[in-house]
């Protein structure tokens, strides 16, 4: 992909009016924009390559993490009273001698 960087040789930012410096600064915005792109698209294709050839080698690629899940029953209470209530089988909650 060829970009013609030759509008910013010889640019003398001083010597611009602001209208110009703002159709300048938007013109480096569209000559950036597909750099940063094709810079991501780059760097996730050197990693499938990397993946790849650690693969080849007979070695683990890149580990994948799964997400971490809530606990079973949820633990997600709205309030300290309701979560001081027993949601279980056996009674009372747990209570401690000596803790308020």
């Amino acid at each position: 992909m060829a970009h013609d960087l030759s509008v910013l040789h010889g640019l003398d930012p001083d010597g611009l009016s602001e209208a110009e410096l703002r159709a300048g600064l938007g013109t480096l915005l569209n000559l950036v924009e597909p750099l940063v792109a094709e810079v991501q698209s780059l760097k996730a294709e050197n990693q499938r390559l990397r993946d790849e050839i650690q693969r080849l080698k007979g070695e683990r690629g890149k580990p994948t993490f799964q997400p971490k899940r809530p606990a079973r029953g949820g633990t997600d209470y709205s309030s300290e009273r309701e979560r001081r209530q027993h949601h279980g089988r056996g009674g009372h909650p747990l209570h401690l001698r000596g803790v308020g």
